[in-house]
């Protein structure tokens, strides 16, 4: 069975509205409430769609972002480009993130890196899981 035979459609546009991509009630990110004192955690955040959620959780306040991915790198390069695009102050950028080494296709390695934030988080208040990998293969 084809992985999208479950959906209610096949209209791109009518999926995009379900899953909140299309904005139609009007809401703007300026609406947005201050995220002070919150703390979040989203996988891959340093690349793609999950560096600009970042510069956005980074730009209503949050207190605290834990970026879960494979490249330091990246994650490095991304605190540059919030920091001179979104017009953060650097040391604000570093302060409010952290980068956790975490690789998903390893269940080991993701335990490990769960049980390593269960003890240095006394909140969380989001989780955003924006990283993936396909598996397409599976449907050959």
């Amino acid at each position: 069975m084809h992985p999208l035979a479950q959906l209610p459609t096949y209209n791109p546009f009518s999926l995009f509205r379900m899953t909140g991509l299309i904005n139609y009630r009007g809401f703007s990110l300026s609406e947005t409430p201050s995220l002070d004192g919150k703390v979040a955690v989203i996988t891959g955040g340093q690349a793609g769609i999950g560096r600009e959620i970042t510069a956005q959780l980074l730009l209503h306040g949050i207190s605290k972002v834990y970026i879960l991915a494979r490249s330091e790198d990246k994650y490095v390069a991304a605190q540059e480009s919030w920091a001179q695009r979104e017009g953060l102050n650097a040391d604000d950028v570093a302060k409010r993130t952290a980068f956790r080494r975490c690789d998903l296709v390893d269940l080991e390695n993701v335990k490990k890196v769960a049980d390593q934030l269960k003890q240095v988080l006394e909140r969380l208040d989001m989780l955003i899981n924006n990283a993936g990998m396909s598996f397409d293969f599976l449907y050959l």
